[in-house]
């Protein structure tokens, strides 16, 4: 049991740190994977590592961390993280990817109509 314990939060872990490190490189230019993955990672990364330690406590047998309690509530943290991350990007991801779409269509059309005001500019000056 132990041991697929240490594998559970082992992979939470990694898996979460390699999220979070290299995120940009992930997400090349999309910002809103870029926050979810810090986001996330550090969740992540947070859970998988007090659970490694409750557990690593538990195995050395430190007299107030072995106690059961916490291995159980770091068990459930990383299942509630699991449920939590699902749920979001169930019912929350979609609403919030369409308006960082409609942001960055804004952006870009407020930066080309500009541009294109600047050159309209310049010829009428010459």
């Amino acid at each position: 049991m132990y041991l697929a314990l240490f594998a559970l939060f082992l992979l939470v872990l990694v898996g979460s740190a390699a999220v979070f490190f290299l995120r940009k490189s992930l997400f090349p230019g999309q910002g809103l994977h870029i926050r979810l993955a810090r986001r996330f990672g550090a969740y992540g990364m947070t859970a998988g590592g007090v659970g490694l330690f409750f557990l690593a406590a538990r195995y050395l047998g430190f007299t107030f961390f072995q106690m059961r309690i916490f291995l159980v509530l770091s068990v459930l943290d990383v299942v509630a993280l699991g449920i939590y991350l699902f749920w979001y990007l169930r019912n929350r991801y979609p609403a919030e990817l369409a308006a960082y779409e409609r942001a960055r269509e804004r952006e870009r059309f407020v930066r080309s109509s500009a541009h294109s005001a600047r050159r309209r500019a310049r010829k009428s000056r010459r």
